[in-house]
């Protein structure tokens, strides 16, 4: 079996894990998940899903994202899209591990939801700056309706850190409430000219 996705049918996390290891040569896989009460807690053992090339995991909460996250190990990764929010305290414990088993990943697609309850946009802009730093082989990057302040970080160590993200080439961002003041704006275009000279030099 090469690709699965299900559509208008609702998986518990726990469902989601049974399934994908019940089809180990599986490719690349849809979910949409159920919202979970349970909290995501550290494995002691994981799923290793080693032909698993692209993942899509659809909630409007973070728990079963997390959950599904911290109970996987996918060394064949190169595609996640998560369509959630992230803003949650649990987040960089399950984030950055995963990411650490799937050093493959080439395109990050995130959509973000915006929590009842969740850490602040800073503790936001350390969570997606650490996990960045940890895709050396990302190219593609694409961030939907998070807040604007992650995304102007993440562009300023663009233009300051030639190894964070070294290998990028395209990068979709689609903020909330954009307040464009002239930092902004330069942070914008350091981060543009600063890649296009590194690639100019080449």
């Amino acid at each position: 079996m090469g690709h699965v996705g299900f559509s208008n049918t609702y998986f518990t996390a726990l469902e989601c894990i049974d399934l994908l290891a019940r089809v180990p040569r599986l490719t690349h896989c849809t979910f949409e998940l159920h919202y979970a009460t349970l909290s995501p807690s550290i494995s002691t053992s994981r799923l290793r899903l080693t032909e698993l090339e692209d993942l899509h995991l659809n909630c409007l909460e973070t728990t079963p994202l997390l959950l599904v996250l911290d109970s996987l190990a996918l060394p064949a990764l190169r595609s996640l899209k998560v369509v959630g929010d992230f803003r949650n305290p649990d987040a960089p414990a399950v984030v950055h591990p995963f990411l650490e088993r799937a050093p493959n990943l080439h395109i990050f697609d995130a959509q973000f939801y915006q929590p009842r309850n969740g850490i602040s946009s800073t503790a936001l802009s350390a969570l997606l700056s650490r996990a960045l730093s940890l895709t050396p082989l990302l190219t593609v990057l694409r961030l939907v309706q998070a807040p604007a302040s992650p995304i102007f970080e993440l562009l300023h160590l663009l233009s300051v850190s030639a190894t964070f993200l070294p290998v990028i080439e395209k990068i979709d961002c689609f903020a909330l409430s954009v307040d464009w003041t002239d930092s902004n704006i330069t942070t914008l275009v350091k981060a543009l000219t600063s890649r296009w000279k590194a690639a100019d030099s080449c």
